[in-house]
């Protein structure tokens, strides 16, 4: 994949914003610091029936977090807690 085709890729996903903002009453959070560059990222999750049902995220970071967590709020709802994890493997 070339350089230019990788990053309009990346763009996208982040300006997707998909689950962009906290959700307001989240079953589980989680904030994750990179002390080396600054960025910082919120996900909130809902679950029932032991699936999540919605994803929230607050981004406080680079094009590549924005991205990242855009893509968990598009592909972690209707996958259990355990299924979300292997999506970052």
């Amino acid at each position: 994949m070339s350089n230019a085709l990788y990053h309009e890729a990346l763009v996208a996903k982040a300006r997707s914003a998909i689950g962009k903002g906290r959700l307001t009453d989240p079953q589980a959070s989680a904030r994750l610091d990179n002390p080396l560059c600054g960025d910082r990222v919120t996900i909130d999750l809902n679950l029932a029936d032991g699936h999540i049902t919605a994803v929230g995220h607050e981004v406080k970071g680079c094009l590549l977090c924005e991205a990242a967590a855009a893509t968990i709020a598009e592909l972690a709802p209707g996958k259990s807690p355990a299924e979300a994890r292997e999506l970052a493997a």
